[in-house]
């Protein structure tokens, strides 16, 4: 039997992942820190963004690997794209194992989770340039990426055209194939060069200054207040945030203030 959670219940839930990921980078000396709209909401809120009921945290690439191969526990489990063939996401998710999510999500998913938080890598890389030229690059990557999450259902004539137009490679697809790609395609694509000067995130939506970070912003873990737990952050945080929102202490307009996320989650009752 299983209760659908409230919106109160889901970030405890989330709260619950993320003092067990904590628990567990600490013991082991792994490095991670709250990160985009999760360091957002603990250094303006002290916690989650009011209208928003995600955390997301990232890990530089070498303490990434090392996460995702070496986290284990009862409770709770990790999902990538090295451990699920349908997974098709470039980053990890941290699950309770009690729980169940159900996105309203317009891509063809196999893979059943529990709730979850995510966990992004960061790429070392030795220029802005070189990032630009890489994104440019992985634009044909994208593409086929797209392929393999085309739209679960057909809700409109657009739809309709992308699976009729795909469909022959579409149907010999491999869910995972071309996260593994992007995955791991930053560090692959500028592991030669000896000087690194930023860290990258590997988001799939295009070329964004905003996602290039100095590589200094993991040279100093602090502790800060998320909701009613102290959890890693940057000390250079003000710099992040200034180039992921710029003048990110201002609110945003009211009608900017929703959650961009649409699913449901449930837990086992006892």
């Amino acid at each position: 039997m299983m209760k659908e959670l409230n919106n109160l219940e889901i970030k405890e839930e989330g709260i619950r992942i993320l003092k067990k990921v904590h628990e567990f980078c600490t013991k082991y000396e792994i490095k991670y820190s709250l990160f985009y709209g999760s360091l957002l909401g603990a250094i303006r809120h002290n916690g989650y963004i009011p209208w928003d009921d995600d955390i997301d945290i990232a890990m530089p690439r070498a303490d990434y690997e090392r996460f995702i191969a070496e986290f284990r526990d009862d409770y709770f489990g990790v999902m990538s794209c090295y451990n699920n063939k349908y997974y098709y996401l470039p980053y990890a998710k941290v699950y309770s194992k009690d729980t169940l999510k159900i996105e309203n999500a317009k891509v063809n998913k196999k893979y059943s989770i529990g709730f979850n938080i995510d966990v992004f890598p960061l790429d070392l890389f030795s220029s802005k340039e070189n990032f630009a030229k890489a994104k440019g690059k992985e634009e044909k990557l994208l593409k086929k990426y797209i392929i393999s999450t085309m739209p679960e259902k057909v809700r409109t004539f657009k739809d309709f055209l992308l699976l009729f137009i795909r469909f022959p490679l579409w149907i010999l697809r491999k869910y995972n194939k071309y996260a593994k790609k992007i995955d791991k395609f930053f560090y692959e694509y500028d592991k030669k060069n000896f000087e690194k000067k930023y860290y990258v995130g590997n988001e799939t939506n295009g070329y964004k200054t905003e996602l290039i970070f100095e590589k200094d912003i993991f040279d100093n873990l602090i502790l800060h207040k998320f909701e009613d737990c102290n959890f890693c952050i940057t000390s250079k945080y003000d710099s992040v945030l200034k180039q992921r929102y710029g003048d990110y202490m201002t609110l945003p307009s009211k009608k900017d203030q929703g959650s961009h996320h649409s699913f449901k989650a449930y837990k086992k009752e006892n």
